[in-house]
Formats: C-alpha cells, structure tokens, sequence
C-alpha cells in the first residue's frame, strides 16, 4: 500500500480530497487480486490499480461522487453486468470494490489519523490489519489491529470477536487479504504486511541489475560488503540499507531471521561461506548462492566440514536462478528474482 498511502498524504496536505478504492473480493481471472489498491483525488489523478485497466475509469466517476457525498460505497463489477460490459471487464472475471473517502480528522471512519498510522507502521516495517465493515448500520466503520511478535490484540476492536483472532493471525501469516463473516457482518480484512527483506551479500556488476529489479517487485533491500569500492551509493542508489561490514557482523546488525531472503553474490569465499553459514543457523527462507556448479560443490563441502548437515546444507538454492539461458547481468538478476519469486508462493522448494 506504500504509494497509495504515499499519494494520499501527499494529496491531503495539499487540501485535496481524496478516496481510497479496495479490491475485496474477486471471482474468475480478474487482473488484480484482493487487496489491490487505487487512491483517486478531485482532480481525477489516480495511484495504483484495481484492474488491468478495464473498470479504472468507471471507478473514479464513483469516487468523485463519494467526494461530494461524504459517504463508502460498495461496487460490483462483472461480465454479466451491463455497466461491466460498457467499461471493458472482458477477462471473464468479477471484483467488488469497496469505495472510501479520506475525511479530515475526526470527522469519519477513515480519516487522516488513520492514513497516519498506516504510513507510520509501514515505516516502520510493523505488520497490521486494516478492517473494514462492509454491511449493517456501521457499513465503512474501520480500525487497525496491529501484529506484534504473530499475535494481535484481543481487545483492539470492540465488534470482533475473539473467537476469530486465530483466523485472523493466520490471514497475517498466509497474506491473505480476504472477507471474513462475523456477528457484526461482513469485513474486509486487509493485510499489510512489511515488504520482504532481500539481503545481497556482494555488490558485485550483477547485483547492481539485481537490487533495481528486486525494488520493482517491491521487496526491501540490503547489501552487505566490507570492500568500499563495491558498496557505493553510487553504484546502487536505489538499495534500502547499506552496510560496509564483513558478513557476519553485518548479518547480526541487521538481525537477520527466517522470514529474509538472502542472495550470495560475492563471487568471493572470505563472504560468501561465513554468510551462507550465517543464514543457515538464522534459517533464512531462502538463500541463493551464485556460483558454478564446480564451486558449488566445494563449497558445500566445506560447509559440511563446518558441521551443517547436508540435508541443510542442501536447501541452498545454487547454482541460483531459473534456466532461462541468461547471459547478461540484468538477464542474470532476472533469472534470480524469478526463482526467488516462484519460492516465494509456493512454486518451487
């Protein structure tokens, strides 16, 4: 949600009114998932998406009219819909689209303060829930639960019942925004979780293409390499953190933990080894190591004389990528974040 709630501060401060525009369900091939996001403004600029494009236009018609109605709106959009067929919904699929205006604070459901404290605990890397209610008396009414350490709040929100907590912190777990049932009616929970850290040990040429795409697909990115001349800010100016430590104690500063990703990319085995080691003690959900199938085999040798049983030692993702017969850098980092992406959601081991 980082550019939709970029966009609406921004908006706002300017005096602009602005409505958010939540993808909360979807049926068939749809273009965008639950949870895709839009922020629209009285000016009819718009960030983010909630389709391929297809219902875009229609949906910031309805948000101009929420602008002057002060009020949430629910739409539906579908191939059987005659308004469906006029705005260009023809990939088969159906999307509600939960329409909210940004009031001032204090004077609705969703307001600037609520802006605030999402953009803050995004800044923070914190994982929360947004929840909406979508039917009854209190139809747009929202709160934030927050996520601290896997477990929210019992008590953050008077109409949820407890009863639905474990469901909710496995939606955190899984991100898996979605439409809950509950006494008070139907919610939309929204889940905003911390984009994931991809740790590259080695700025190496490759690295360089690796960290510009690896900021496309929206993950956080640290390098870690104790030669100056590689870790530059020039060289990637697009990287998150830097950090001019040897592995290890740059691995510790940065607290790496099973949820990171980590790419060795040194080319080198004074880095490479003692941080491939390092994120097998952290257990890193993946760790990719960038190397030939000869030194591949070397160095899992030598981590197994360290004392990693191979079956762990196995989990290391090398040679890393996907065969895609790349040969340049950028083909090389394509061939990586593919990988990478596909272990993200399940695809591959």
């Amino acid at each position: 949600m980082d550019e939709v709630i970029e966009a609406l501060k921004k908006w706002s401060n300017e005096g602009k009114q602005t409505v958010i525009a939540f993808v909360v369900s979807k049926k068939g091939s749809a273009m965008r998932p639950v949870g895709a996001k839009m922020a629209i403004n009285e000016d009819s600029e718009i960030t983010g998406s909630i389709s391929g494009g297809c219902v875009e236009n229609a949906v910031i018609v309805e948000a101009l009219a929420c602008m002057r109605s002060r009020q949430p709106k629910l739409l539906h959009y579908g191939v059987t819909d005659d308004t469906a067929w006029s705005v260009g919904l023809m990939c088969g699929g159906e999307i509600d689209v939960m329409l909210q205006p940004i009031y001032s604070s204090g004077e609705g459901d969703f307001d600037r303060i609520v802006v605030d404290k999402i953009s803050a605990l995004q800044e923070a890397r914190l994982p929360f829930m947004l929840l909406v209610l979508l039917s009854g008396k209190k139809f747009g009414h929202t709160c934030i639960l927050e996520n601290r350490g896997g477990k929210i709040d019992p008590n953050a929100a008077a109409w949820v019942e407890r009863s639905l907590f474990p469901k909710l912190e496995e939606m955190m777990r899984t991100e898996s925004s979605q439409i809950i049932e509950t006494a008070a009616g139907q919610i939309y929970v929204d889940v905003g979780k911390p984009s994931p850290r991809l740790v590259v040990i080695g700025g190496a040429h490759v690295s360089i293409a690796f960290v510009k795409m690896a900021k496309l697909l929206g993950y956080y990115t640290i390098l870690i390499d104790p030669r100056k001349t590689f870790a530059t800010q020039e060289r990637f100016p697009e990287v998150d953190e830097m950090h001019a430590d040897w592995p290890v104690e740059g691995l510790e500063k940065i607290q790496l933990n099973s949820g990171d990703y980590v790419l060795l990319a040194s080319h080198d085995d004074k880095l490479d080894l003692p941080a491939a080691g390092a994120a097998l003690k952290a257990g890193a959900t993946y760790i990719g190591m960038l190397a030939s199938r000869t030194t591949k085999v070397r160095r899992f040798k030598l981590l197994e004389e360290e004392g990693f049983p191979r079956e762990q030692v196995e989990k290391i993702h090398a040679p890393v990528g996907m065969d895609i017969g790349a040969r340049t850098p950028e083909e090389i980092a394509l061939a990586m974040l593919a990988e990478i992406t596909a272990h993200r959601y399940g695809k591959v081991e």
